[in-house]
């Protein structure tokens, strides 16, 4: 929310606040087959390229950056697929700040329930893109794994010391 207020010192004497949680992930296409984006977290993104070896790749990405894929690649992240066109490529520089969304100076620092957020999308078998199906086994692999380790922690937490 920091981007789109303007910047405060402190808080006025009559202001109500509320408070809520939200996990920022912007892309914005630049030209190319490259995109600039903003996330509030690291997150995993699989990379998938139909050339001759079919290669997939997780890269984590950080904070803020410019994301160049080959044209016969896709992105995957959690919320968004990012597909490519077929162009030809040249070397371009931007530059790209390095700024911090999560950087409030009204609220006060807390400890959040460490849990893996999970983020399912129903899909319908009719509309279904065989050729996805090596992403989503992959993504049920990870979820598998989630579970499996949710499953392993004791059940009763002691809080204090």
């Amino acid at each position: 929310m920091q981007l789109l207020l303007p910047q405060l010192t402190h808080l006025p004497k009559d202001c109500r606040t509320k408070t809520f949680q939200a996990e920022v992930e912007t892309w914005k296409y630049i030209k190319n087959n490259q995109w600039i984006y903003i996330l509030q977290k690291p997150i995993t993104v699989t990379i998938i390229c139909k050339n001759l070896s079919n290669h997939t790749e997780d890269v984590i990405l950080h904070q803020t950056g410019i994301l160049q894929l080959e044209s016969s690649c896709k992105d995957y992240t959690d919320f968004f697929v990012l597909e490519t066109i077929s162009s030809t490529s040249c070397n371009i520089s931007h530059y790209v700040p390095k700024l911090d969304i999560t950087d409030d100076c009204c609220l006060l620092t807390r400890r959040f329930n460490k849990t893996v957020p999970i983020q399912l999308a129903p899909i319908k078998l009719t509309t279904i893109d065989f050729s996805k199906l090596g992403y989503a086994n992959k993504k049920l692999d990870e979820f598998n794994q989630i579970v499996t380790d949710q499953l392993n922690k004791p059940f009763i937490i002691r809080h204090t010391k």
